[in-house]
């Protein structure tokens, strides 16, 4: 995970499952991360976790069912700092939906997938194409 150093990573869904392991993992790697999802005192166990493992944290309550609270977890992430590189939506498609002003690419499973799949592919015919 080259270049996620102080980039700023706002997460949905970051109170359990995969976005919690995500948030651990990004501010392991140096990245500044926005934690949203609706428990504020699970966001806040892990928060004071992260920021003790020196990583660069805030958090927020968020109902990504409702396009003004994702408005406002996105403003609060630029307000505290500055700018938000990355959205990680593990809690649906609502939240990207909910954020027309802001340019995103939305990528597939199945974009990940075949991304995947054709990198690995290449990889094993370079390897087996030693000449």
């Amino acid at each position: 995970m080259s270049g996620i150093q102080d980039k700023v990573i706002a997460i949905t869904g970051a109170g359990s499952g995969i976005g919690e392991a995500t948030a651990r993992l990004l501010a392991g790697r140096g990245a500044r991360v926005m934690l949203g999802a609706p428990g504020i005192g699970r966001l806040h166990a892990l928060a004071r976790e992260i920021a003790e493992a020196g990583g660069t944290v805030h958090y927020q309550s968020l109902d990504v069912e409702r396009p003004a609270s994702v408005q406002n977890f996105i403003d609060e992430a630029q307000a505290v700092f500055g700018r938000v590189d990355v959205l990680v939506d593990d809690a649906g498609s609502a939240a990207a939906s909910a954020l027309g002003g802001l340019h995103l690419t939305v990528i597939s499973p199945e974009d990940v997938a075949r991304a995947i799949t054709g990198r690995c592919a290449s990889m094993s015919a370079a390897a087996v194409d030693t000449g």
